[in-house]
């Protein structure tokens, strides 16, 4: 089965055959080669290269903006989340994927080293993982070893008197030294015994801690503890084991992966990615704070993040509450970056993901977030 299929114009191949190589190097098993045997059907061959695909790569140019056959194989990979588009010259591609992020090889001399290569190689690692393909490692050939050659007038050697036998013998001679030395000490020689730890108390810890003035760490609704300043009742109105319910996302990995966890966790999404949330019972709540965790700093960490409002109905109209630029880096005071607004009650919520760190490749990387707020 191809891991990835490269959607490109036939008067391209000539520029397409050094990203080939370059992807062949890394691992990869690339479907490209458009000559179709005879007695096949053009059409059902691409159509079942396209479909055992962990990953699509469309390659824009001048020549393959204006194919229809690019344009359709780059929808379909578009709709199964696997497409990963790269541009070798300035051009606008159809309407559908202008707002995808790209890896831009306009230019490019087939640089393996190249910063624009490397970015795609990492985007297409992305999607195939995320397609459950085993990891792509490129292959590396181990040195050769020249044989070792024994002069035929040379007399060979007892095993004993190789390095191999001297390890032996030293080895024996070390242990009968050891008995000897045991024997000698006979019964003269001591056991030391190690005292038990004393028990601990754990109400008695539980009781120093609050006599020495340490605060109490109250578990928060993703088994993080509860932000600073939260009164209590308050949860996180945007999780499904407190009655949160998605009812609306451009992709399933915001169920999967993001929210109803124990721990904070992390999923790969697409630009623009957006999760539409109702309360629970699709009652109103009163909100004031939004968290965001980050689990470390990379280029395909979110960025900018909206957060939209309505009190009428799933489908809107949204009110914007705010846009909130995301730091790249782990928070190690508290496990989420916190984002403060002017309270809000409304019963539906919306999240939208614009971009990346470094505008990276057209997926990346949300985590796990919190609407601190309380149910009316």
């Amino acid at each position: 089965m191809p891991t990835l299929f490269l959607s490109y114009a036939a008067a391209d191949r000539a520029r397409v055959q050094p990203l080939v190589t370059a992807l062949e190097a890394q691992g990869f098993d690339v479907w490209w080669d458009r000559d179709i045997s005879l007695g096949e059907s053009y059409h059902r061959v691409i159509e079942q290269a396209l479909k055992s695909a962990a990953c699509a790569i469309v390659v824009w140019s001048k020549n393959s903006v204006g194919s229809e056959w690019v344009a359709n194989e780059a929808s379909e990979a578009r709709k199964r989340s696997i497409l990963v588009p790269a541009f070798l010259d300035e051009v606008e591609p159809p309407l559908e994927f202008r707002h995808l992020q790209s890896a831009r090889l306009v230019g490019w001399q087939g640089d393996v080293g190249d910063p624009n290569l490397q970015q795609l190689i990492a985007a297409v690692r992305r999607v195939v993982q995320r397609a459950g393909s085993p990891p792509v490692v490129a292959s590396v050939q181990p040195p050769a070893v020249a044989p070792t050659l024994r002069s035929a007038s040379q007399p060979a050697k007892s095993w004993w008197e190789t390095p191999a036998g001297w390890a032996v013998g030293a080895s024996a001679l070390l242990v009968a030294i050891s008995l000897f030395i045991l024997v000698l000490r006979g019964n003269g020689s001591t056991d030391r015994v190690v005292e038990p730890a004393e028990p601990t108390d754990p109400a008695a810890s539980s009781n120093a801690d609050q006599a020495s003035g340490a605060p109490a760490s109250a578990p928060g609704p993703t088994g993080a503890p509860r932000p600073a300043g939260v009164p209590d009742g308050t949860i996180n109105l945007i999780d499904v084991r407190d009655g949160a319910l998605i009812v609306a996302a451009n992709e399933g990995g915001w169920k999967d992966y993001i929210f109803g966890r124990s721990e904070p966790y992390c999923s790969v999404i697409s630009t623009n990615g957006f999760v539409t949330f109702a309360f629970r019972d699709e009652r109103q709540a009163r909100f004031d704070r939004l968290g965001i965790f980050v689990e470390a700093t990379s280029t395909y960490n979110a960025k900018t993040v909206e957060l939209y409002a309505s009190g009428e109905s799933e489908r809107g109209p949204f009110q914007k509450i705010g846009t909130f630029v995301v730091p790249n880096f782990r928070n190690e005071r508290q496990p989420f970056h916190e984002f403060t607004f002017a309270p809000v009650t409304a019963r539906y919520v919306k999240l939208v993901v614009l971009n990346w760190q470094e505008g990276s490749g057209p997926n990346g990387n949300v985590c796990t977030m919190q609407l601190m707020g309380t149910l009316q």
